[in-house]
């Protein structure tokens, strides 16, 4: 924390130390996960897009025993709901749509 108050201006610390760290539960303080999430949905009204694509992909894992045409069906038909940013739709249609 000592490096962060460094680096934070006043605003931006007290805006931490009041707005965001109420929002954190105690057991979940010193998880760095959570006060980028705080963060995030503070400033940008979400989660981070590499956040979110992560947490895409990470629900949607194959799993064992899985075929990968069912995966991959899987992972079109939850991302056709989706609303992600042109950049992160093309990333995902590049590396992971295009697995056929």
């Amino acid at each position: 924390m000592a490096a962060l108050r460094c680096a934070f201006p006043q605003v931006q610390w007290d805006i931490l130390a009041t707005t965001i760290d109420v929002q954190i539960s105690e057991d979940k303080k010193q998880n760095p996960a959570q006060w980028l999430t705080k963060l995030s949905q503070h400033y940008l009204g979400g989660e981070p897009i590499i956040q979110g694509t992560h947490n895409f992909l990470r629900k949607l894992k194959q799993e064992p025993g899985m075929s990968i045409q069912a995966w991959h069906t899987l992972v079109r038909l939850e991302y056709q709901k989706c609303n992600f940013p042109p950049a992160v739709d093309d990333r995902l249609q590049r590396d992971i749509l295009s697995l056929a």
